[in-house]
């Protein structure tokens, strides 16, 4: 992770914000975050590498497109992680058991928010955890 980290900050700091090689270090943090399941700041780097890699080979290029599917799969977990812990707080505060209503806060719908930990780069659609770029 570190080493990744600095790979980004010795890139963007000789070669510019807008370097082919600036968009490989930020789509390699991006899949690393994600198979962390830190999914808010691998969509915030796969979102950086597709702008960068946008701006140097158009917005068809098929790195650029890629970027595309990988944040859009980034996204999609998100969302499915999020409908599962609402589901979770819906199921748990119809019923307890003597039938009332639960309010506050529900132990199950923390655990169903922190499934996303726990999926594989691949379910995300990032075979591997980096796809191969031009």
């Amino acid at each position: 992770e570190q080493s990744l980290l600095e790979a980004l900050r010795i890139r963007t700091q000789w070669l510019g914000d807008v370097h082919p090689d600036v968009a490989d270090s930020l789509l390699y943090v991006g899949a690393l975050r994600a198979a962390q399941g830190r999914l808010d700041e691998a969509a915030q780097h796969m979102r950086r590498s597709r702008d960068v890699r946008s701006q140097l080979l158009g917005p068809a290029h098929p790195d650029v497109l890629a970027c595309e599917h990988n944040l859009a799969a980034i996204e999609m977990r998100a969302k499915v992680a999020d409908a599962k812990a609402a589901k979770t707080e819906l199921e748990a505060s119809a019923t307890t058991e003597e039938g009332k209503e639960v309010s506050g806060n529900v132990p199950g719908a923390d655990a169903a928010r922190e499934q996303r930990d726990g999926q594989s780069t691949i379910e995300a659609g990032v075979a591997g955890g980096v796809p191969a770029t031009g």
